[in-house]
């Protein structure tokens, strides 16, 4: 039996299948993000990697208050997105001990900031109004990302001392 010979009805039952396992993989893959993100609370060289490179993302959650204006918003939004670059470009060339590369944590976090920020902008834009939840995510993915890039220095670190 070919594919073209199908009956309708299992065109329906494949297209709900299809349906059914792409819900459960964006529950799986939020619930794991939202579970990495609260799993570990960042390190203390945290600061550190934020000082050397001039990251301002531990701020930005702080000034905008109740009284932010849309301006204040998008100019969070677009730091974070540099600061997300630059990090990204920081964590994909730091050679670390047994690895180059992003681990897949840290490569569904990049995901799933891509996805907040995508969020963020479409709240900001079409409801006309803070995108809290969406800001807050962010920096914490922020946060985790600059933790695991501090992690990978203080490991070459530590082999070049040896």
């Amino acid at each position: 039996m070919t594919v073209l010979a199908w009956y309708p009805p299992m065109w329906r039952e494949a297209l709900l299948l299809c349906l059914v396992v792409v819900l459960f993989l964006a529950y799986w893959f939020r619930r794991n993000v939202l579970a990495e993100l609260k799993s570990q609370p960042p390190g203390e060289h945290v600061e550190a990697v934020c000082r050397a490179n001039n990251l301002s993302f531990p701020e930005i959650e702080q000034r905008l208050g109740a009284d932010a204006s849309l301006e204040q918003w998008q100019n969070a939004g677009r730091a974070l997105g540099r600061e997300f670059k630059l990090l990204t470009f920081l964590l994909t060339h730091a050679g670390s001990v047994g690895q180059s590369r992003p681990t897949f944590t840290d490569r569904m976090l990049m995901a799933d900031f891509r996805l907040m920020q995508a969020s963020f902008w479409l709240t900001l834009r079409l409801a006309n109004r803070p995108p809290r939840r969406a800001l807050g995510e962010m920096v914490r993915i922020l946060n985790r990302l600059a933790d695991s890039l501090a992690r990978r220095v203080h490991a070459l670190r530590n082999r070049a001392a040896v």
